[in-house]
């Protein structure tokens, strides 16, 4: 799994795990932290920060959408070019959002990105 985290900023350090967990839906999710979900955090806290390796003093379960390939969809409708499509996808998603916005505002006034896109397409997802 890939980990990452935030300082202490006064409520404590977080630690996460990236991705891992079940497919579900906001109408099913089952948002019970289980000891299967905690000791993977804490094995590794205890080999990579041993100071953080122990106790968890709150734990949720989160959830976020991706897309079936984990990147982002940005592009056209198919059918209908006045709508653009765009899934920045996941927690981390906020962190392009600058970028995501200037290639969105390109699109929208018809000009080019000044990225290259065909990472992003639909067609990736859908098919030829």
């Amino acid at each position: 799994p890939l980990w990452y985290g935030f300082p202490d900023l006064g409520d404590g350090p977080k630690v996460a795990r990236h991705h891992g967990g079940d497919a579900t839906s906001a109408d099913t999710v089952d948002r019970t932290v289980t000891e299967a979900d905690s000791a993977p955090l804490i094995s590794f806290l205890s080999s990579a920060i041993p100071g953080l390796s122990g106790p968890v003093t709150e734990a949720q379960v989160c959830m976020y959408t991706n897309t079936p390939d984990e990147h982002f969809l940005l592009d056209r409708h198919p059918d209908c070019a006045a709508v653009l499509l765009a899934s920045p996808c996941s927690g981390h998603g906020f962190k392009f959002a600058p970028t995501i916005g200037e290639v969105l505002a390109d699109l929208a006034m018809d000009q080019s990105p000044s990225f290259d896109l065909s990472p992003f397409g639909l067609q990736r997802l859908v098919g030829p």
